[in-house]
């Protein structure tokens, strides 16, 4: 199964059996709801990306 944004994963993942790879700052923040356990060797490789609107390229927070 393939969800859209990482963020929708908690709460699919409250209301299933299924495990799940996320990335570690994301995982960390569901600490106390889920267990965390290492990412095992035959796991596989996923990329993420990041879209924003064009107007706030100049904005410093964002850069």
């Amino acid at each position: 199964m393939t969800l859209p944004f990482f963020a929708a994963a908690p709460a699919f993942l409250e209301k299933s059996n299924a495990v799940c790879l996320l990335p570690r700052a994301l995982a960390e923040l569901t600490l106390g709801r889920f267990a965390l356990l290492p990412v095992p060797a035959w796991a596989p490789q996923f990329s993420m990306r990041l879209a924003w609107c064009g107007e706030r390229d100049s904005d410093p927070g964002g850069q």
